[in-house]
């Protein structure tokens, strides 16, 4: 099947930031998740049937118009309930020497037993996973990290720790009138989310 033909659904989409992983990265969060954590960053993100279809080809040219990336970040939703064409969508960024961080409500364990389809795919693809559902009782001060049960795991050594030290938690920015928030505190999120602005974490 042809990028033409691989298709994901697309929840929201970010061509640049720097709270979502080292340096510039664009940032493709994901339509749909099964997991619902209690207290999601975004549950709007969650109705698999809401969002827009998207190609694997139109997502890689909307990446290939921004300059100066090093990398992208996938969120969602759940990024592993479409692992297949995320899978596609990697390899071909990072043929282009662009790094991938991903976020899960999976746990690597479960991840690796590769019991869903395009699960082992996608891990193959990824330089750092995000891992493990939000837990909202557990807050969480560390570089990418919303819950304090979530963990890092550098699947290979194209990005390392240290890569992440200063690291913002948050970037807030006005476009067209509309509030765009990005970052990890909840708090903040949901008081602009009241407000009508742009919230995707």
């Amino acid at each position: 099947m042809g990028l033409e033909e691989l298709s994901l659904r697309l929840a929201a989409f970010l061509q640049r930031s720097r709270v979502n992983g080292p340096g510039v990265r664009a940032v493709v969060w994901v339509q749909g998740c099964a997991r619902h954590c209690l207290g999601c960053c975004n549950p709007g993100f969650l109705d698999p049937a809401s969002g827009e279809d998207v190609t694997v080809a139109e997502l890689l040219s909307r990446i290939a118009s921004a300059e100066g990336l090093g990398g992208v970040t996938l969120s969602g939703g759940e990024p592993f309930d479409q692992a297949a064409p995320l899978a596609e969508f990697c390899r071909q960024v990072r043929r282009e020497g662009l790094t991938v961080v991903c976020f899960s409500g999976y746990e690597l364990p479960e991840l690796q037993q590769g019991l869903m389809p395009g699960h082992a795919a996608l891990l193959n693809e990824i330089d750092l996973l995000v891992a493990g559902p939000y837990n909202v009782m557990r807050p969480c001060s560390t570089p990418l990290r919303a819950s304090g049960n979530q963990s890092l795991h550098f699947l290979t050594d194209r990005l390392r720790p240290q890569d992440l030290q200063g690291l913002p938690r948050v970037e807030v920015t006005v476009r067209g009138g509309v509030v765009e928030f990005s970052g990890f505190e909840p708090g903040l999120a949901l008081a602009l989310r009241s407000r009508g602005g742009f919230v995707p974490q």
